[in-house]
């Protein structure tokens, strides 16, 4: 009889282990639950518990005219706000991206000009029909108009401008330019100035440039290549 009763001691405290695991369980539990319920606290229910605390206490009841402070989960509230940024994907309001995203939806509606988007801005290209004749650099009625619209638009922006001319890479015949260079430049410089004067852009926030045939947009192997690489184009960089 005694060796039985040894044989089933060990049987029966091997399982006890289980007791222990689950009461640590439910303790965690219990805890997160806790956490989770204090980060939606409610003040006016905290006001009757804490009521019905003092009186099962035996303690006297918070006058009516008290106020009872409660102390907000302050980290809980912030991972919140960033959880729900990142799980919606948004933007901060008045980022790069926001303001890149609406200069470029407001740029897009004008007539003749293509708006891509750059690192730190955007590109606006326009080609050489819409604002001079071949050759020239004297804007036509048609480039002025597109030149104001677009100074308009640009004018209540936190934008750095700078228009750059491009050329194809055909030798100057004829004309007052003795080269690419020249007229590339000038194209760029009459484009800022009526930007300035007539678009009402600041002019501390222009510049020019003229890279004549340097920068091809293709290669200048054909007539509608060299007519692609003959334009305006216009870098918007955003303030940081």
């Amino acid at each position: 009889m005694r060796q039985r009763e040894n044989n089933n001691k060990p049987q029966e405290l091997r399982g006890r282990w289980l007791l222990t695991f689950n009461d640590m369980m439910t303790l965690l539990l219990a805890f997160f639950v806790l956490i989770i319920s204090m980060s939606h606290l409610d003040a006016g229910k905290l006001k009757g518990v804490a009521a019905s605390a003092r009186k099962m206490a035996g303690g006297a009841e918070v006058p009516k005219g008290s106020k009872l402070i409660v102390i907000e989960p302050v980290v809980s509230s912030r991972c919140n706000d960033r959880e729900r940024t990142q799980a919606s994907g948004q933007y901060v309001p008045g980022g790069l991206e926001d303001r890149k995203k609406a200069l470029r939806q407001s740029l897009s509606q004008m007539e003749g000009v293509m708006v891509l988007p750059r690192r730190d801005g955007l590109a606006i290209t326009m080609s050489e029909p819409l604002l001079f004749t071949p050759g020239a650099a004297e804007l036509t009625g048609k480039g002025k108009q597109v030149l104001k619209s677009l100074g308009e638009k640009l004018q209540r922006t936190d934008v750095e401008i700078r228009v750059e001319g491009h050329t194809d890479d055909l030798p100057l015949t004829q004309g007052k330019y003795p080269s690419n260079w020249e007229l590339s430049l000038a194209r760029a410089v009459n484009a800022v100035q009526y930007l300035a004067v007539q678009g009402g852009v600041a002019p501390e926030r222009l510049s020019a440039a003229g890279y004549a045939d340097t920068r091809p947009q293709a290669a200048n192997l054909n007539t509608l290549n060299r007519q692609l690489n003959r334009r305006v184009e216009i870098i918007l960089t955003f303030a940081s």
